[in-house]
């Protein structure tokens, strides 16, 4: 057995990969190994697991690592059972490549990584109603703060794509709105315990209006 066996298998099988997944797709799988490949070798050197090679992981290696997950402080807060799932999606992916079955075995002890929320999406707003919304929000006074606020944060969420924990923790000192295109640095993203990385967000130019409008009165 090679000295590092983890990334020896990640190199393998993400080279069956390449070429034929987006290249967004692979860095984040090449994230999420990097971090498994530091969190099984920490498991390892403390005798939990029998072996870093996903070859070789036993029911019982995946048990001890899905405990280490479950255990983590992520900002201040455990990791999410669904950030754990798609941990295990991409791990499975080196296991079953060996024809190890290592994860779908421990799938049938533990439920809860292999169920499925089923979650109908709400209907998409079409551009009539976002006219609207935005005529609306040209009209409310500059004295009420309530209501820019309210059309602001919709403007910017739309206009930013965010998702709601990325605008929970949007920060007003990261807004630009005099750049050539008005952009958002988001330091907090979705996924950031897993694949999320700190990015930068463009606004659609029509938006731009409602939150400049509600930065002046804040």
């Amino acid at each position: 057995m090679s000295r590092y066996p983890f990334r020896e298998c990640v190199n393998e099988v993400m080279s069956k990969y390449r070429g034929n997944r987006a290249k967004s797709t692979l860095e984040i799988m090449e994230r999420r190994y990097n971090r498994m490949e530091k969190d099984l070798n920490l498991l390892r050197s403390e005798g939990r697991i029998s072996t870093t090679s996903p070859k070789y992981l036993t029911v019982d290696d995946i048990a001890a690592y899905h405990e280490f997950l479950r255990d983590r402080l992520v900002n201040g807060g455990h990791v999410c059972n669904d950030s754990i799932k798609k941990d295990f999606i991409d791990l499975n992916k080196l296991c079953t490549y060996y024809g190890n079955r290592c994860i779908e075995d421990y799938k049938a002890r533990c439920p809860a990584l292999s169920s499925r929320k089923s979650c109908a999406r709400l209907p998409v707003l079409q551009t009539s109603e976002i006219d609207h919304i935005l005529s609306l929000a040209a009209k409310v006074p500059d004295s009420d703060l309530s209501g820019l606020r309210a059309y602001g944060m919709f403007a910017l969420c739309t206009g930013a794509g965010l998702r709601t924990v990325e605008a929970v923790n949007a920060k007003v000192s990261n807004i630009d709105l005099d750049g050539p295109c008005a952009t958002i640095f988001l330091d907090v993203v979705k996924g950031i315990d897993t694949y999320g990385e700190p990015r930068t967000v463009f606004i659609i130019p029509r938006f731009v209006p409602a939150i400049r409008r509600y930065l002046i009165a804040r």
